[in-house]
């Protein structure tokens, strides 16, 4: 039990802890117009692969892979749909999960999935934890673009977004090593840049632990009760590492 005090104090900080939800679930809504199609692009329409899984969190794979192929869509790329995707992997080649992507060449997967190219990409980090008045959320993504006829590596990136909020106001964004302890994406080395992005701090004091705690675990369990876990950071991650993508040649996604 808490004394009155205290009371008020952690109603507040659920309320502004509900906020901070809403800001993040909304922040990168102001989605960009789509890029215009290339004519010479060799791939209209791409497959998201599976995610290969190096995490421990199912539903994020499953979230950025969806995040991904949003944003895919915003370059003149015609997207497969994930869920057609899944099935013809599923019950034409065997394949349910991103570990089992070596069982195929690029050329097998564009003549099963009737597709120009193919995404792989990688989960590397996955995480949201609270350590006292510290909230450490952490994203880190690699993918590459194949274009399926001849197997030739279109794209590559890779991305981390770490984001370390403290109710206090303290907040930074730092990220160790650049990736170059991962190993090659499916034969193609990939390292990983961290990307700065602006953190939201709740500007209380006096609360200490039970605040950060409160702020925290209520982003926490909102957001993965909304399906969307690690919304800001996940869209920043994706947005980040496919901003150097080139375009497609799907005349259907040119900006309206």
């Amino acid at each position: 039990m808490c004394n009155p005090s205290q009371c008020r104090y952690v109603t507040t900080v659920l309320m502004i802890g509900q906020v901070l939800v809403g800001l993040s679930l909304t922040a990168c809504l102001n989605l960009p117009s789509n890029v215009a199609p290339n004519a010479s692009s060799p791939i209209r329409e791409v497959a998201i692969l599976p995610l290969l899984n190096n995490t421990n969190d199912v539903a994020g794979a499953d979230y950025v892979r969806t995040k991904l192929a949003e944003e895919v869509a915003r370059h003149a790329y015609a997207v497969k749909p994930l869920e057609e995707t899944d099935v013809l992997l599923r019950d034409q080649m065997g394949i349910t999960i991103g570990t089992q992507l070596d069982m195929a060449t690029p050329q097998q997967f564009g003549e099963i999935l009737g597709v120009d190219g193919v995404m792989y990409a990688s989960l590397e980090d996955f995480s949201h934890n609270v350590y006292g008045v510290t909230n450490n959320k952490t994203v880190r993504i690699r993918a590459k673009l194949v274009e399926c006829k001849s197997g030739a590596v279109i794209w590559s990136d890779g991305i981390g977004v770490k984001n370390t909020a403290g109710v206090g106001g303290g907040f930074s964004n730092e990220g160790g090593g650049n990736g170059d302890d991962l190993p090659p994406l499916f034969g193609t080395p990939i390292n990983t840049r961290w990307e700065r992005q602006e953190g939201i701090s709740t500007g209380l004091s006096g609360g200490g632990l039970l605040a950060g705690a409160v702020v925290g675990l209520t982003e926490k369990i909102a957001t993965k009760a909304a399906s969307a876990p690690m919304y800001f950071e996940t869209t920043t991650a994706v947005k980040g590492i496919l901003r150097g993508i080139p375009a497609g040649s799907d005349s259907g996604s040119a900006p309206k």
